[in-house]
């Protein structure tokens, strides 16, 4: 079987109207192929090749600088793309086995029902190239390949359906699977997922649709650097069967993400959890989330069928500011911002909540609570500032139920609106240099035997 060695890219021809050309430097490194023969062409930089003479000749011998594919469908048992090579597609299909080396990446590309390899260096994967968006087919996979040869993915206007699971990485012991299942995996540093206006995911069965994740036990070599903007997620749930642990965007050891911009409907248990493996004490801490932003997303409960908004069960240098959260949490479950770690395992450290507005929350804990006791577990250096908190029987909670002594937390200039129980500090526990300044009611409720041994 012959292995194809293609250099591609871009359509040159009357549709075009010359706006692919129109840089001499640019024309005078051109290939143009289609899949049976060149097309006339007269520069003396071009070469008449066709498409089945590639078997026959060595990369070296037709290797151009820039490689154009015009609107033509392929099906072949394998391209291979050389690095240092631009491929330009305008129009056209590849269906097959797709190998790319650094290669940049660029045009109307269709790369539907391909297997692509490689990776693809300096450039956005457009998730139309090899995604369908129509809401019908499911484009998990497609997702997933494009993570293994490209880091940014811009997702343009469509519903990518989300139904099969990605393989997690092979370097994760199989013990964690479990703890990284999801529809699309993130394992790898410098990952982008960019939206336009319209791009949305649809996850209609109880899993995760994207996990973060580092190899447990190597807290210093953490993914790091991923951002995700600009997309919304729909759960069908719809108040269907309640999964507290299935979540919309999970983190397990992430350093150095921003999740922003986007919008989350009708999701299982959170919108956006900062997990864990199941640390314990004997174990300590495997991973670590640090230096997180989570700004600007709206966050809809819908029908209150979920667990918290947003969840820091593992956090260090964590900023949750300017989102929108709307009827969220189960009566039983938390509520919209829940800090809380499960032992002393965990980080729960340098928390800033800031300028969020919270509505319908219907969580019994708060509609921010802040947790310091579950098996002596602290949490330390946490500010809750200018939040606006609306329709909810409770306010903010700090519940101190631990020996454990917590400090430096400070609830400032918050204000809230029909809220029955503004703000609650209840526990047997100990808290150290606490502040608390706000104007818009008289009294704290203060239940249990807490000690806070300074409150202002």
């Amino acid at each position: 079987m012959c292995v194809i060695l293609l250099l591609l890219i871009l359509f040159i021809c009357t549709s075009c109207n010359e706006s692919c050309v129109n840089r001499l430097e640019y024309i005078s490194h051109t290939l143009e192929l289609d899949s049976i023969s060149v097309h006339p062409i007269s520069h003396k930089h071009w070469r008449k090749i066709e498409l089945r003479d590639i078997c026959h000749n060595s990369i070296d011998s037709i290797r151009p600088k820039t490689a154009v594919l015009i609107s033509s469908d392929y099906e072949l048992d394998s391209l291979v793309f050389p690095p240092d090579v631009e491929l330009c597609f305008c129009g056209g299909s590849l269906k097959g086995d797709i190998t790319f080396n650094g290669t940049l990446l660029s045009g109307k590309v269709r790369l539907h029902g391909s297997t692509i390899h490689g990776t693809i260096e300096n450039d956005v994967f457009e998730a139309g190239w090899l995604c369908v968006g129509n809401g019908i087919q499911d484009d998990a996979n497609n997702i997933n390949q494009i993570l293994r040869v490209a880091n940014t993915i811009h997702f343009n206007k469509g519903t990518y359906l989300l139904a099969s699971n990605h393989s997690p990485q092979t370097t994760l012991a199989e013990k964690y699977h479990k703890a990284v299942d999801s529809h699309i995996g993130i394992y790898r540093d410098g990952i982008s997922l960019l939206g336009e206006d319209g791009a949305s995911f649809m996850i209609k069965d109880s899993t995760v649709a994207i996990s973060i994740y580092s190899k447990p036990n190597d807290i210093k070599n953490s993914v790091k650097n991923v951002r995700i903007d600009g997309l919304t997620f729909r759960v069908e749930n719809n108040g269907r069967n309640f999964f507290e642990y299935i979540h919309t965007i999970k983190l397990l050891g992430v350093n150095k993400c921003v999740i922003s911009n986007c919008k989350f409907f009708d999701f299982w248990g959170d919108a956006i959890s900062l997990s864990h493996y199941g640390d314990i004490p004997e174990t300590g801490e495997r991973t670590r989330n640090s230096h997180i932003r989570i700004s600007n997303n709206y966050i809809d409960g819908g029908n209150h069928n979920n667990r918290n908004g947003i969840s820091i069960i593992n956090g260090y240098d964590v900023t949750i500011e300017n989102n929108m959260l709307i009827e969220t949490s189960k009566h039983n479950m938390p509520g919209s911002i829940d800090v809380e770690a499960n032992n002393t395992a965990y980080t729960i450290d340098r928390i800033l909540i800031k300028n969020n507005i919270i509505s319908g929350c219907d969580g019994g804990l708060g509609s921010i609570g802040i947790v310091s006791n579950k098996n002596e577990a602290p949490a330390n250096n946490i500010i809750i500032q200018g939040n606006l908190i609306l329709h909810s029987s409770k306010g903010i909670c700090l519940l101190i139920d631990s020996q454990n002594a917590s400090g430096n937390i400070k609830i400032i200039d918050n204000q809230f609106v029909d809220c029955t129980n503004p703000l609650i500090i209840r526990g047997n526990g100990k808290c150290r240099n606490v502040v608390i300044k706000q104007a818009d009611y008289e009294s704290i409720n203060i239940k249990g035997s807490v000690d806070v041994n300074s409150l202002n």
